[in-house]
């Protein structure tokens, strides 16, 4: 009869689990990859303006105009997340790796002020290992329950998009696709005292819709100003930003920008700030950073902020461009992990490395 209890009470409990078991809890749908390409992760995820690699398909189509021709871009590389857990009981580790980055896109110019692009990109990875210990003290402690849960996979989305430059100042665009992909959630119990009430559950998670982007770039003689919107769905939060690049010389070998990005507008509101910049000592090479801070409102959960920072560079090779990009964020809160009812220390880092190449057909 135990048995049945306890399974009963995982299905009723473990659904809920996606956003209530440590680091999962400040990642309900998912964690949002910071950039689909490699320059995208460079410069911390920026989502206002186009960063030239066809990645704007999927952030702010309006900045395909702005691309110098025909382009192939193609984006790859892993995540690794750790998390902390301090509780009654001492420090527990959770430490996982996955891929996070795949990132394809195709450009190509249908006319002086008409560009189209079609782009592929992860938008979120779900990937997590966590395990928890439970024991029971009396004149020596003794290991009564152990709690795991692993997670795996994420989603895309896959969309195609038009841009057209109506004022040489003013660029509109406009795209959109699918989304799709799936996530596998599996948690289990161990009874050291009693085998017999081991449990296993499984379940999947699908996304499975349609997303809209649309986007506008002003374009001045010394700055760039981007306006971008994606939709949301149950699935991935809705989104929308604003942001602006100054060069800082006349051949545009330095740039500075900001930006301010909305998740979830209308609802829970959480904000993203990006501080970015770009510096290009030689033509043929480039070093990009971005510092961003993030005050997510998660329902029943105050996560306070997020902060991180993005590192990377570009080799540019005739009509081949090198990219690499690295992304580290980190976020410390309190949480009820499962099954203790009382609010635990909590931190989770994130990492993202990705490695990219355009090339300009």
């Amino acid at each position: 009869m135990k048995r049945y209890f306890l399974l009963m009470w995982l299905l009723i409990m473990l659904p809920a689990a996606a956003t209530a078991f440590g680091y999962l809890d400040a990642r309900g749908s998912g964690t949002a990859v910071a950039g689909y390409s490699a320059r995208g992760v460079s410069l911390g995820g920026v989502r206002s303006i186009g960063l030239g690699d066809g990645s704007c398909t999927l952030t702010n189509p309006a900045g395909l105009v702005r691309l110098p021709g025909a382009l192939l871009s193609v984006s790859i590389g892993p995540g690794i997340g750790n998390e902390t857990v301090l509780d009654s009981l001492g420090q527990q580790d959770n430490n996982w790796i996955s891929l996070s980055t795949l990132f394809a896109a195709a450009t190509m110019g249908l006319g002086q002020d008409l560009t189209a692009g079609i782009s592929l990109g992860r938008t979120t990875d779900f990937s997590y290992e966590g395990i928890n210990y439970i024991y029971q003290f009396g004149q020596s402690a003794q290991l009564e329950e152990i709690r795991e849960m692993k997670v795996t996979g994420g989603f895309f989305e896959s969309a195609a998009g038009l841009a057209y430059r109506p004022a040489p100042w003013l660029s509109l665009g406009a795209s959109g696709g699918l989304r799709f992909g799936s996530v596998s959630y599996d948690s289990s119990f161990t009874d050291n005292d009693q085998p017999q009430n081991d449990t296993t559950v499984t379940w999947e998670r699908e996304a499975d819709g349609f997303t809209l982007h649309a986007g506008a770039e002003i374009l001045l003689n010394s700055s760039v100003i981007g306006l971008s919107w994606a939709s949301g769905d149950d699935n991935i939060d809705a989104r929308g930003a604003a942001g602006a690049l100054l060069y800082l010389d006349e051949n545009r070998r330095g740039a500075m920008g900001a930006e301010v990005e909305l998740m979830d507008p209308g609802d829970r509101n959480g904000t993203v700030f990006r501080i970015f910049g770009i510096v290009s000592p030689y033509e043929s090479l480039d070093f990009r950073g971005c510092l961003n801070f993030s005050m997510p409102n998660y329902e029943n959960l105050d996560t306070g902020t997020i902060m991180g920072f993005a590192l990377g560079t570009g080799v540019y090779l005739n009509r081949v461009t090198l990219d690499g990009g690295l992304s580290w964020t980190s976020s410390s809160r309190d949480s009820i992990f499962i099954g203790t009812g009382v609010p635990d220390d909590i931190s989770d880092s994130n990492v993202l490395i990705s490695l990219g190449m355009t090339l300009d057909i």
